[in-house]
């Protein structure tokens, strides 16, 4: 398919509307009260459509033989994608962090776990 680009087309409340070639995905974003599971799997999703996944992984395990340039879009495209599906309240909590892998294993250890506890109470 190539190369897929995302654009928020528009932001309903906490719902934001993507654009991807010809196919349109609804997620919410994430704003502690929701399933963090659900959302991650959604998140992990949407990177694989847009063939950045693996920025998750962290910068030094792309492949070396990765341009610099391609890489840096890589890790871009895949933070800036996560971030637009965080409310502003979560964003707040993590608003230093600059990496899309830093981001992931933050959230991953801190809502992971809640929503676990959750499924099982």
């Amino acid at each position: 398919m190539g190369t897929v680009s995302v654009e928020p087309t528009r932001r309903i409340s906490n719902l934001i509307l993507l654009k991807m070639a010809t196919t349109k995905f609804e997620m919410q974003q994430f704003n502690v009260k929701g399933d963090f599971g659900i959302w991650r799997q959604q998140m992990r999703a949407i990177l694989i459509q847009q063939k950045v996944a693996q920025a998750l992984q962290g910068e030094k395990n792309l492949p070396s033989t990765m341009s610099e340039k391609e890489k840096t879009q890589i890790l871009e495209m895949a933070y800036s994608t996560m971030i637009l599906y965080l409310s502003d309240n979560v964003l707040r909590k993590y608003n230093k962090e600059t990496s899309a892998a830093g981001l992931w294993l933050k959230l991953e250890n801190l809502y992971m776990t809640k929503s676990l506890m959750n499924r099982i109470c």
